[in-house]
């Protein structure tokens, strides 16, 4: 049966079924069940006439958003800059991730934006990029060429200390010197 059908029918038989006692009610309930196949509650949704479908929508319940979509796009930069780290890292470094990119030149911030970027939690930034993590599936870990302790010369990178070193989990050298590199290139 089409919904357009079935409308009608159930146009059909709501008067008969307002009007009628109890009794008549089931048997009323029961021949369009039969009918058209529909659960018994939803048949009584039908024939009581009271459309779920036009009631204006809820307000949306819960706190309000606080960052709006005009964060999203220096998130998602900021998010490709630190090689896609998590949201409990990224929170770590966001702060001078931000300052150093816009240093370079990289992103360009209203301080307004820059403060709303500056202090997000982990939490939402991991709602924030769910959209985009799921748009790469799952990817391999990006892994640093192997090289030994002593094939690796720091100084030839002119590479200084910086305080965003400092709160980084250090997993290996390799990965802390390409995560960073780009960062702290001063001289």
């Amino acid at each position: 049966m089409t919904q357009a059908a079935l409308v009608e029918y159930a146009a059909a038989l709501r008067e008969r079924y307002l009007a009628a006692g109890k009794k008549e009610k089931g048997k009323i309930l029961d021949e369009f069940c039969r009918t058209t196949s529909l659960h018994r509650k939803a048949a009584i949704r039908l024939l009581r006439g009271r459309p779920r479908r036009g009631r204006p929508a809820r307000p949306k319940k819960g706190r309000p958003v606080c960052y709006g979509t005009e964060v999203l796009e220096p998130l998602r930069q900021v998010w490709e800059a630190s090689d896609r780290l998590s949201g409990k890292l990224l929170v770590a470094v966001m702060k001078d991730l931000v300052e150093s990119l816009a240093r370079h030149g990289e992103l360009r911030l209203a301080s307004r934006l820059r403060e709303a970027l500056c202090s997000m939690s982990a939490a939402t930034i991991d709602r924030r990029l769910r959209g985009w993590r799921r748009g790469l599936g799952r990817q391999p870990r990006r892994r640093a060429p192997a090289t030994r302790g002593r094939d690796l010369d720091l100084r030839s990178h002119s590479v200084k200390r910086v305080s965003l070193a400092a709160k980084c989990v250090f997993v290996n050298l390799c990965d802390c010197v390409i995560l960073f590199i780009g960062v702290a290139t001063e001289e």
